[in-house]
């Protein structure tokens, strides 16, 4: 018999797994080896062949992101999406929708990162 006050608490708890949704991510990787400067209206293409992988060789292209979204970081940081492109075949371009050119320094780390969901994933919290 259970009275009022008695603790209710489970004697053992057990680890529940689930199937849900997972994060993929992959990065590529640009070093300037010159300033890059991008007029107002324009754009400035970024080679596939220039890129890295993580492992030092570079990508025969980049990921189409169904399911997932890029994230471009151009010296430390995060650009909107408005500011730059992705041609899965051959290159990345920054554009310029604003009113002045603006310029990636010399040297500046570029780096390309693509989250993609995994839905098959089984996910022990």
């Amino acid at each position: 018999m259970v009275r009022e006050g008695d603790n209710k608490m489970a004697l053992k708890l057990f680890k529940l797994a689930a199937t849900a949704p997972a994060i993929t991510d992959t990065n590529y990787y640009y070093t300037a080896t010159a300033a890059i400067t991008v007029a107002s209206g324009a754009s400035f293409q970024l080679s596939r062949t220039k890129w890295s992988t993580g492992s030092g060789g570079t990508p025969a292209s980049f990921p189409a992101k169904s399911n997932g979204y890029y994230n471009l970081v151009v010296n430390g940081v995060l650009q909107q999406s408005v500011f730059y492109s992705v041609n899965t075949a051959s290159n990345i371009h920054l554009l310029n929708p604003g009113t002045s050119s603006y310029t990636i320094p010399r040297s500046a780390p570029i780096t390309l990162g693509l989250a993609k969901i995994d839905q098959n994933s089984v996910v022990i919290p």
